[in-house]
């Protein structure tokens, strides 16, 4: 029992030492050096299992135990701060000087049929139509650009909403006659009155902005972003022994792989991050940013965004906010991010599983602009 409790107690430790260390390597720009970043993705499942931990020596009955894990909390509660969400208002505020905004990657509407969604794009539409946003953001968007197409999505989406406006970003055209469009796309009921890109070198994923013009000639920039992804494949997950005894790699080749690709993902984002946080610094008008991020809370991109902005879910969500509607689960990688000067008056999460992101909706107060 002693060996069994001496062990518990170095594995313990060893935790809370890579609970801090988790935290901590947030702060690192992975640009420079990617590795640590691999240690932040880890925060939250730490998180909770350094509190397990101390609820048993508190069942135990030894006090003196639990003592390194409140310490610990106290030097990471940002980070605790900044992946739950505690609710204090249970009704919506209010302002006749409002906009709402929607956001959501739809994962090209699953027109591969990678996953078991039916109908994805007329789902996701339907709960546009529901919510009515004023402005409509899109990430892994998809259109064909021939009008009176099935799969003109453009046109599909202005005809039956009241979102006449759009800037489409593309970054990928395919097919025969390259009329097959992907990329990140807005809608508006407002005026657009200017658009843009930030270009990124070396990838398939964008940053792309527009000005749309509210009442009272008030401006406010909207960044679209969906920042660098990981593209890891179904088979990197397949660790069962039957997929070994037909392919029998080393033992080693998946971790590692996720592992680097991991590594390229974080280094990209750091670069990616700076270019849209001087984008931000340089922007005339009150910045919203929203879009797929593809890092949790605990992480150098969070990190450099708060400084900036506030993110719409910690001012009224609940709860973690599961973003990602994939393999890994917990993982919230989709934000609303708004200018200090904008009142998040509600904040809310769609939890239908019409692609592999849940949408966001959220409305802002305008008045003190």
């Amino acid at each position: 029992m002693k060996l069994l409790d001496n062990i518990s107690l170095i594995a313990y430790f060893a935790l809370l030492v890579l609970w801090l260390l988790s935290y901590w390597s947030s702060y690192i720009d992975p640009s420079i050096f990617a590795f640590p970043a691999l240690l932040s993705l880890n925060f939250l499942p730490l998180t909770f299992i350094c509190m397990l931990f101390s609820m048993y020596w508190a069942f135990r009955m030894k006090w003196l135990r639990t003592i390194p894990f409140v310490i610990c909390l106290l030097l990471v509660q940002e980070g605790v701060s900044q992946s739950f969400a505690f609710q204090t208002s249970l009704t919506d505020k209010f302002s006749e000087k409002r906009f709402k905004i929607m956001t959501q990657n739809v994962e090209v509407f699953n027109i591969y049929s990678w996953q078991k969604r039916e109908n994805a794009r007329d789902k996701i539409l339907k709960d546009v139509m529901d919510a009515d946003p004023d402005v409509l953001l899109f990430q892994e968007f998809f259109s064909h650009n021939e009008n009176g197409v099935e799969n003109n999505n453009i046109e599909h989406f202005k005809n039956l909403t009241s979102l006449n406006n759009y800037h489409f970003n593309i970054r990928i055209k395919a097919g025969d006659k390259h009329d097959r469009h992907f990329g990140v796309v807005a809608f508006s009921k407002y005026p657009i009155v200017n658009k843009g890109e930030i270009k990124l070198e070396d990838t398939r994923n964008q940053i792309a902005f527009c000005d749309i013009q509210l009442p009272e000639n008030k401006i406010v920039r909207l960044f679209n972003v969906h920042l660098q992804s990981i593209y890891l494949n179904h088979d990197e997950f397949d660790f069962s022994y039957e997929k070994y005894a037909e392919e029998p790699p080393s033992m080693l080749s998946k971790p590692l792989s996720i592992m680097r690709k991991l590594k390229r993902a974080y280094a990209k984002r750091g670069i990616q991050t700076k270019k849209l946080i001087e984008a931000i610094e340089k922007s005339p008008y009150p910045v919203v940013v929203c879009g797929d991020f593809n890092d949790t809370p605990v992480s150098f991109t969070y990190n450099s965004l708060k400084k900036y902005l506030k993110d719409a879910f910690l001012e009224d969500g609940l709860g973690i906010g599961a973003t990602y509607a994939g393999a890994i689960p917990a993982l919230r990688i989709d934000y609303i991010f708004a200018d200090p000067r904008l009142e998040v008056l509600n904040f809310h999460k769609f939890n239908k599983r019409n692609a592999d992101h849940y949408g966001l909706i959220t409305e802002l107060s305008y008045e003190a602009l």
